[in-house]
């Protein structure tokens, strides 16, 4: 009897043992998952110092592929703290901002129009562009069809004010079903995600612009002409908005029209460093949004993931 007490208590020892070494293990663990978040977060402050100094050096008149904040920046290694480093740098001036669809509390009918044919370039009702701006405008009138205004709209009431994330249009009823991309027959169209953002300046840079933001530009722009702009810039970057002229297809008509929307440089951009452990196990991320000024860029959006 004496000895099963014995072996009972060993046994409770073993277990509490095997515990205690688990949570050790558990938090040491989670140590240092938090000491490497720290340590890359520190990292990263300083590589975005860097990246600083390429706008330092670069032309704000005309932005394009060809300068270097866009031809890449190799990823490095430090040796000391086991981590290996990579930098994207993106242009937002390539994208449509959706909360120009409104000129103070007034809808601007100028961008309505290029936001349906933006629609119908994605394959989405034209007309789903009127719960966009019930989501924006401060009345509570209902647009038709579609609307997100009015007491009887039973979803998420609309805001009454810009977008301040694009991942808001997911609330906004039917349209949020148009936030990711889809795949229609043998085609991938883009989703909404794909095209917009809030942080651009409002016009749309011609040297960066995918093809289904540069087709939404105006009714005459088809494909033959996107296809055009998109192999001259690639030999050399448009440095003027008034030299799309000299490109196959284009007219001096739709110049002038487009030219309400479009510019070939930018102010806006997104950086994002980062940060793998060598072993890659551990992986952390900062994103900082900025605008370019004449001392650098303002940030204006900072996210340590």
């Amino acid at each position: 009897m004496v000895l099963l007490s014995v072996l009972g208590a060993i046994g409770i020892i073993y277990i509490l043992v095997i515990q205690m070494s688990a949570d050790a293990m558990f938090t040491s663990k989670y140590y240092q998952k938090i000491y490497f978040k720290e340590k890359a977060y520190y990292i990263s402050r300083s590589v975005y110092g860097g990246v600083q100094q390429l706008f330092y050096f670069d032309t704000a008149d005309v932005d394009s592929f060809h300068d270097h904040w866009a031809l890449g920046i190799p990823s490095y290694e430090m040796e000391d703290e086991k981590v290996n480093i990579s930098i994207e740098v993106e242009d937002l001036e390539r994208y449509i901002n959706p909360n120009v669809l409104l000129s103070g509390a007034n809808p601007k009918k100028e961008n309505i129009k290029l936001f349906r044919r933006l629609f119908r370039n994605l394959q989405i009702e034209p007309e789903l562009v009127n719960p966009l701006i019930d989501w924006i405008d401060a009345d509570q009138i209902r647009r038709v069809p579609f609307g997100a205004d009015g007491w009887d709209y039973t979803d998420i009431p609309s805001k009454g004010g810009p977008l301040d994330s694009i991942e808001e249009i997911k609330l906004i009823k039917r349209l949020g079903e148009h936030y990711q991309g889809k795949i229609v027959g043998k085609e991938v169209l883009p989703g909404l995600k794909d095209v917009l953002t809030v942080y651009s300046g409002g016009k749309i840079n011609v040297n960066t612009a995918g093809p289904d933001v540069l087709m939404c530009l105006d009714d005459e722009m088809n494909e033959d002409l996107v296809d055009e702009i998109i192999r001259s810039r690639e030999m050399a970057p448009i440095k003027k908005i008034d030299k799309l002229v000299d490109i196959a297809g284009m007219n001096y008509d739709l110049l002038y029209r487009i030219k309400k929307h479009a510019d070939v440089c930018s102010t806006a951009f997104k950086v994002t460093i980062t940060i793998d452990s060598f072993d890659e196990r551990d992986s952390a991320q900062l994103v900082v949004i900025f605008k370019r000024g004449k001392k650098g860029g303002k940030i204006i959006y900072w996210q340590a993931q």
